[in-house]
């Protein structure tokens, strides 16, 4: 008979739950534990929730860690509390992530990705038109990130003479994801036409490293165009989300420097893993911020992000010639004269939250996630707990 899974209580943003399982293995080859990806989770979670805000979230489960069955989950799962906000959409009744007890709720189900689409759901419980365009690059083998790289700066490139600023993602997996902020007045099926004109036209110019359809016969050795990920449909990987992958690696915005360098080849570009991933937040704050702040203000009142902070860091962009902007201006409708984002808190090199683990100390990946210097407690079964520090969102507490 199989044993009871441990049970920790927790106290998180005034909220208590029930955290099972602590010390099992999710990521076998790296021997990281779920109460790791909690604490990951936590940590993060001042600037992932910025970028889950009002937008319906699908999560991928692996109730018994990577290397095992896993599923897709858009509805709200069954028993979820009543506090968990949600939103139907078409027969589909998603979560609304608005907070660290929300996403705790979720990550102690064994969801490791979150997924979201391109659009937001207004305060009436509706699609919104897409507040941002993303470009997925796939590389078929045996290209990988460099290409990748490489594709990225003809990207930038073309969309940079349409007055579009694009800021780059390494997906976790295999490739790549651009994204640039829009304006709200164009209807998801536009910015697809505008992405799949863009691949077609840089098939045309690069065949021997771009492709624009589907068909995978096409794909070996070249980089595909991913122009379908802006259908209202579709979702993509949330930066900063893990993946489900072999190691813990997660979907990381990155700087056009170390794109450049890639795709010149003067320095190696990998995935990174999740303790990574802190370092660089706790080094450079949110990469992101900036397509955050990009964004014009709602309709219905100040942009969600607002209210969790983000430290603003702009790229660096290359110099580049401006040529005729040819037949893809006219999508582009973007609204650049909305009023700006309100103050935003900067994070900084500040401290991040760190989330009480269980059970831990069997991290053999780059770097040890448990916080050093952090005064630690034992739970009533004698658990080393550590007790979370530099508070930038909810504090979690035993209970």
């Amino acid at each position: 008979m199989p044993a009871e899974p441990q049970i920790t209580r927790v106290d998180v943003g005034g909220r208590t739950l029930k955290l099972s399982s602590l010390d099992k293995l999710m990521y076998p080859a790296t021997e990281t534990t779920k109460g790791e990806l909690l604490n990951y989770y936590a940590r993060i979670s001042p600037i992932l929730l910025a970028h889950m805000a009002d937008r319906p979230v699908t999560r991928v489960r692996w109730p018994h860690g990577v290397g095992h069955q896993n599923f897709f989950e858009k509805n709200l799962p069954s028993g979820a509390p009543d506090w968990l906000d949600r939103a139907r959409i078409d027969s589909v009744v998603y979560p609304l992530v608005k907070n660290i007890a929300d996403l705790t709720y979720l990550v102690n189900l064994n969801s490791l990705e979150f997924h979201t689409p391109q659009w937001r759901v207004t305060s009436k419980g509706q699609r919104a038109h897409p507040d941002r365009l993303v470009i997925d690059l796939d590389p078929g083998k045996p290209a990988g990130l460099t290409e990748c790289c490489a594709v990225a700066l003809l990207i930038r490139e073309r969309l940079g003479e349409l007055g579009l600023q694009l800021f780059p993602v390494s997906s976790g997996s295999k490739g790549m994801q651009l994204y640039a902020a829009l304006g709200g007045d164009l209807s998801s099926d536009q910015v697809r036409d505008l992405v799949a004109q863009l691949a077609q036209e840089l098939t045309k110019r690069h065949p021997d490293l771009v492709v624009w359809k589907m068909t995978k016969s096409l794909r070996p050795g070249k980089i595909f165009l991913d122009w379908s990920q802006n259908v209202a449909a579709k979702t993509t990987i949330t930066p900063y989300s893990l993946r489900g992958t072999e190691a813990p690696f997660v979907a990381t915005p990155r700087t056009w420097a170390e794109v450049e360098a890639a795709a010149a080849g003067t320095a190696p570009i990998e995935q990174v893993l999740f303790d990574e991933v802190l370092d660089r937040v706790e080094a450079h704050g949110d990469l992101l911020a900036p397509l955050l702040d990009a964004a014009p203000e709602l309709p219905w009142g100040a942009p969600p992000h607002a209210a969790y902070g983000s430290a603003s860091r702009q790229f660096r962009q290359g110099p580049g010639e401006q040529s005729a902007v040819g037949p893809l201006v006219g999508f582009l409708h973007l609204g650049r004269d909305a009023a700006a984002v309100g103050n935003n808190m900067a994070i900084g090199p500040r401290p991040l939250p760190d989330l009480a683990q269980v059970g831990l100390g069997r991290t053999t990946h780059r770097a040890d996630l448990a916080p050093t210097g952090a005064p630690r407690i034992a739970n009533p079964a004698g658990q080393v707990v550590a007790k979370p520090r530099g508070v930038i969102g909810a504090e979690i507490d035993l209970v």
